[in-house]
């Protein structure tokens, strides 16, 4: 039964790196308010406002390399070739 799997560990994991994540935005945006104030036209997201940036940024790289692997390799099956 799927009661029996439950970890609760790993909820109470979740929870806690939850939590540090808001807390990270909520410093970044204590800090730097005024730079916030001037440009909310073009609002940050939050994800960039955390320790985690670095390895999203390395993610998208990765990401976008992929997908020009597949778009190389739909061309090829199709019989064209990318201008």
């Amino acid at each position: 039964m799927l009661v029996h799997n439950y970890q609760n560990f790993s909820v109470k994991y979740i929870v806690k790196f939850c939590s540090k994540i808001i807390d990270e935005v909520s410093v970044y945006d204590a800090k730097n308010k005024d730079v916030a104030a001037q440009d909310a036209k073009h609002r940050m997201k939050d994800y960039k406002k955390t320790s985690m940036w670095k390895g999203i940024v390395v993610f998208e790289e990765f990401l976008h390399k992929l997908e020009e692997t597949w778009k190389g390799k739909r061309l090829e099956a199709s019989g064209k070739s990318e201008r």
